[in-house]
């Protein structure tokens, strides 16, 4: 039999998309408004066409060519029998009264199972007092050839320096190089701690970006027959073509990529028991071990790092695996502790996780600029215990 949150919500999806109500469903309806302001801000704000847009807009960004995942979340806040919604990625902008409709399910769904999950977390946790941790931003450690170091995150566009006939300036927020003639053969490293991540123009006007807690290491100049660099962590390239002089990637002692103009998107964390490689255009190989593939657009290779398991393809979700680079954490069924892993290099902070923690899967959209703060409401809100003790986060129910 449905619960009495249950029947509200059925009565304010009905009330709100305009379908008339019996009187004692009225009567019902009326009594819960009286009977909490919060009851009646909820009513307010599905009653006000702006946000409903807004949360359309906003859900569309974060899921756009995804599928809403309905019935997990219809099953997760309690509904009897889950109903059955198209896809947000269906829905035209001129079927806004429809689409407001879906959100407002949505957003009473949610808010009844968040509120329960208040009530049941205030007696089995105390307040906790979050410091407002704010999020990574654009900057890197530059090691030269000579070992001397050049923090990034001070240095103005305008700022440049002479490296054995190589020019590295800074432009556009970006550290651009510029190879003279005759330039002699020095490494450089690009180096991103936790709550960093830095872009920079290669001497062959390749592209990379890196992601928090990452590093990269290549030649001031290409004078070779190829073109080789050195990553670790999580590394996004848009590589100028040069048939001439094939670009590779050496991951690890035994794991490389070698592309010859393509755009691909490397995640080699040393934390991350999978090492991803998502191709987004041209045409790349994967070397791991005795193997090797080769991908296509929209593929992705997948390799256990430490074991000889093979390289297995998949299809990528690009959306995904990009997020980063756009400003975004998106998540698509991953569990607690990767979620963590995440928050971990992009926030600054030490995660523990002490005791149990629930199995759950994240789907769905954050911004990278959300604080901290912002991010560990959702914790609570999913009545996930954690405590935050100046930088170290302890997350479990010990």
């Amino acid at each position: 039999m449905p619960t009495h949150h249950q029947q509200i919500a059925a009565l304010l999806y009905r009330y709100c998309s305009g379908e008339p109500l019996a009187d004692e469903e009225q009567s019902a309806l009326d009594n819960w408004l009286l009977a909490s302001p919060a009851n009646r801000e909820v009513m307010e704000k599905l009653q006000r066409e702006d946000w409903l847009q807004q949360s359309m807009q906003q859900w569309a960004k974060m899921e756009k060519e995804q599928e809403t995942d309905w019935q997990s979340f219809a099953g997760r806040i309690g509904f009897a029998e889950p109903l059955e919604t198209p896809g947000i990625r269906k829905m035209q902008w001129t079927w806004l009264k429809y689409a407001a409709a879906v959100l407002l399910l949505l957003a009473v769904g949610a808010w009844l199972w968040l509120s329960q999950s208040e009530k049941r977390s205030s007696v089995t946790t105390a307040p906790v007092a979050v410091a407002d941790i704010k999020p990574g931003k654009d900057g890197a450690l530059l090691t030269l050839a000579d070992g001397s170091q050049i923090r990034l995150d001070s240095i103005g566009n305008g700022w440049q320096i002479q490296e054995n006939g190589t020019t590295l300036k800074m432009e556009n927020g970006k550290l651009a190089y510029r190879s003279g003639n005759g330039s002699e053969l020095a490494y450089n490293t690009i180096s991103t701690p936790n709550g960093r991540q830095f872009h920079v123009q290669l001497p062959d006007g390749s592209h990379v970006w890196l992601n928090a807690a990452s590093s990269l290491t290549y030649p001031t100049s290409f004078n070779g027959n190829k073109r080789q660099v050195q990553i670790t962590g999580e590394v996004y390239f848009d590589v100028a073509p040069n048939p001439k002089q094939p670009f590779m990637v050496q991951v690890d002692a035994s794991t490389s990529v070698e592309v010859l103009g393509t755009v691909f998107n490397v995640n080699a964390y040393a934390n991350e028991t999978v090492m991803r490689t998502t191709l987004v255009e041209g045409s790349i190989r994967i070397k791991a071990g005795q193997e090797q593939v080769l991908l296509q657009p929209g593929q992705q290779a997948l390799y256990q790092q430490g074991k000889s398991t093979g390289i297995r393809i998949v299809e990528a979700d690009t959306e995904q695996e990009l997020a980063w680079k756009n400003g975004f954490f998106n998540f698509n069924n991953e569990d607690i502790p990767a979620f963590l892993r995440q928050l971990e290099r992009w926030y600054d902070i030490h995660v523990i996780i002490d005791g149990t923690i629930p199995s759950m899967k994240f789907k769905g959209g954050l911004d990278r600029n959300t604080s901290l703060s912002e991010i560990l409401k959702v914790l609570s809100k999913l009545n996930i215990p954690y405590r935050l003790e100046g930088k170290t986060l302890s997350v479990g129910n010990k």
